[in-house]
């Protein structure tokens, strides 16, 4: 139990500058590398959606754990 929280830290950190600044800021970093407004905005949604897919899926393997030790086998 204590892995799975662990785990879901480390990947909710590892995207950590986005943690402290708005999407505004995130968007306006990026522009100032070159990149349109347009481009870092879908960057920065499907890494949004990718950090929610990692913890969905460590949460889903922890459920399954828990329900194995248990003795309820999917």
């Amino acid at each position: 139990m204590i892995r799975a929280f662990l785990i879901s830290g480390f990947f909710l950190l590892s995207g950590c500058s986005s943690l402290f600044e708005s999407e505004s800021e995130r968007l306006e970093r990026c522009q100032n590398k070159g990149i349109t407004r347009d481009m870092c905005y879908q960057q920065d949604r499907a890494d949004a959606r990718a950090v929610l897919n990692r913890q969905s899926r460590v949460k889903s393997q922890h459920e399954k754990e828990v329900l194995s030790k248990i003795g309820i086998e999917e």
